[in-house]
């Protein structure tokens, strides 16, 4: 950090700086002054010198730590410092890798960045364009950050729910299968209040793709075993995903509820998994089992706090 704070300027260049910045994000390790030092020598001056590896990897990192952005000054003023990477990413949109555009996506929703808005659809657009290079990851990323972002663009949740499809359930981590049938999950419902001006055919084909995608996922999910690798939260995710698009016949859900009664066994059920459970039970008109009921009662009447802070959708 010394040698960050006195010598910097001639001792680093992007390589070097953008590398720092993606080991200690990698490693889960925050120091602010090495991150403030970063952040001002990211000059609009240096920042044209980057490469787009560099200009990729120093957004995500950036985006990777709260303590960046956890108030609204300290929001404003990160937001600024992403506003300066827009022209090189403008500059340099076919030389993007389609990891660094989704990783660039992903940041830019992390920090709830919508704007500039024609940006983000060159991005898309590009991403689009070399769908066939997506893999699992880059389909679980980039649809939770368009979730996140509440754009519900039909052609892009159209080609994620066909590309979930083509890559097959089976290929995807049990977090990624998650994370990615909650997005389209979201989309579903969206879609349900903003079709007015589609096209039918549009909207007929982005109905069929979440379906298919959900249906795949579910024939992987019922088959034995495919829980013995995820945790309670994945479960309740899937569980209230699937009452989302009301697929209230998904073969896997008596086994997600058994599964969730095991894994609380050792793994005690925290407020977010407990409120997608409820969520899911009450939009499904389903009673949970006595171990899980046993449990959720514990959550709720252990501390009035709690209830409060839980976030029930009414069936």
């Amino acid at each position: 950090t010394a040698t960050a704070k006195k010598g910097y300027n001639k001792a680093y260049d992007h390589i070097a700086v953008t590398q720092l910045l993606n080991a200690h994000a990698k490693a889960r390790v925050f120091h602010d002054e090495f991150f403030l030092a970063a952040i001002d020598w990211m000059t609009p001056a240096r920042l044209s010198t980057f490469d787009a590896q560099s200009v990729a990897n120093a957004l995500h990192a950036l985006a990777k730590f709260p303590e960046l952005y956890n108030s609204g000054e300290n929001l404003k003023q990160l937001r600024a410092v992403f506003a300066t990477f827009v022209p090189e990413i403008r500059q340099r949109l076919r030389e993007f890798k389609v990891q660094n555009l989704v990783n660039m996506i992903q940041a830019f929703s992390m920090l709830g960045l919508r704007e500039p808005e024609a940006l983000l659809a060159e991005m898309l657009g590009e991403l689009l364009q070399r769908r066939a290079e997506w893999n699992t990851q880059d389909v679980a990323n980039l649809a939770s950050s368009w979730a996140r972002l509440e754009q519900w663009d039909v052609l892009a949740f159209t080609a994620l729910a066909e590309a979930a499809v083509a890559l097959s359930a089976r290929a995807f981590r049990a977090d990624e299968l998650a994370t990615t049938l909650n997005a389209l999950g979201h989309f579903a419902a969206a879609q349900k209040h903003s079709q007015a001006g589609l096209p039918t055919s549009e909207q007929d084909r982005a109905s069929a793709a979440v379906l298919a995608a959900f249906r795949a996922a579910d024939d992987r999910l019922a088959e034995a075993g495919a829980f013995s690798k995820t945790k309670a939260f994945e479960v309740a995710l899937l569980f209230n995903s699937y009452a989302k698009v009301q697929l209230v016949d998904a073969k896997f859900l008596p086994a997600a509820l058994a599964e969730l009664e095991t894994k609380l066994e050792k793994e005690p059920l925290w407020e977010a998994a407990a409120s997608l459970v409820l969520t899911a039970l009450g939009r499904m008109g389903r009673l949970p089992p006595p171990n899980l009921e046993r449990q959720l009662c514990q959550l709720l009447m252990g501390d009035e706090a709690v209830w409060s802070r839980m976030d029930i959708v009414s069936a």
